[in-house]
């Protein structure tokens, strides 16, 4: 949900919409085990586009400690391996 906030946000402007915050929120909740690779690399890739695009950056939200290290690390796997998972990415 949270990849798919954030593209519509990119793509087609889409309002920002307080249930993304809540969604990040419940993410923190969770651990990092409760996420497969693919998620994981998901998810740090909907955190990099919030935290790179100006108008997303107006909307705060609260990242769970893990998303630097496993979640940016499951992601930075695919980038070392040229893995492409699809046009956007």
């Amino acid at each position: 949900m949270l990849f798919g906030y954030a593209t519509l946000s990119v793509l087609q402007d889409v309002d920002q919409s307080s249930i993304y915050a809540v969604a990040w929120n419940l993410v923190c909740g969770l651990e990092v085990r409760d996420f497969n690779q693919e998620q994981l690399r998901i998810l740090f890739h909907a955190h990099l586009m919030h935290r790179f695009l100006g108008f997303l950056r107006l909307l705060t939200v609260t990242y769970p400690a893990w998303l630097m290290k496993e979640a940016r690390d499951a992601w930075m796997h695919n980038v070392q391996n040229h893995t492409t998972v699809s046009r956007a990415h």
